[in-house]
């Protein structure tokens, strides 16, 4: 979205609703804001895993317990992975070396976050980097799914919204863009 503002690809639009909005999440020039958040940590199979052994840090994922049991979406296929990968690897407490752990490990890097959830609810994988939001509706379902806030950090992924310039229906865009923080959007 920085990108799309120096470009001069965004319209610029204040919606009524940045001021429910945390003000970081909010462009200081109201090009775009932040609309929701999403939490990458650590999902597991309530049938595979017992509550003595459920990791509780990103590194527990390296341990040889998990060897060729965890599963994370692949960064180039998925924009979550893409910015957790570039969080942890970031990270002083992570770095590559986490990711050449897990690597020895035998992580299995499936496509995105729905093939992890598949496959940890096949009993493929045991573990894996998952989204809040993936295990919270499949436990909705009755799905035997858990997540874990590791204790080393989850990844806060804060997901924004913006108007391009060349949309041909402004005013429906700024009506999306102006949902009410207190509307029901999805069931």
């Amino acid at each position: 979205y920085n990108a799309l503002k120096r470009e001069g690809k965004l319209l610029q639009y204040k919606s009524p609703n940045h001021k429910y909005v945390f003000p970081d999440w909010v462009d200081r020039d109201s090009y775009y804001s932040g609309v929701r958040m999403n939490i990458m940590g650590i999902a597991y199979n309530k049938k595979l895993v017992a509550v003595s052994d459920l990791p509780k840090t990103w590194w527990d994922l390296t341990n040889p317990k998990w060897r060729g049991k965890v599963g994370m979406p692949n960064p180039l296929l998925s924009g979550t992975a893409f910015v957790s990968t570039a969080g942890l690897a970031a990270s002083p407490k992570h770095g590559w070396r986490f990711f050449e752990a897990l690597r020895k490990n035998n992580v299995t890097c499936e496509p995105g976050n729905g093939a992890v959830e598949t496959k940890l609810l096949s009993g493929q994988l045991a573990v894996g980097m998952l989204l809040e939001e993936n295990v919270l509706k499949a436990a909705n379902e009755g799905k035997p799914l858990g997540f874990i806030y590791p204790s080393d950090g989850p990844v806060v992924i804060p997901a924004p919204i913006g108007i391009m310039k060349t949309t041909k229906n402004q005013a429906a865009a700024k009506a999306v863009h102006a949902v009410s923080p207190k509307t029901k959007v999805l069931g």
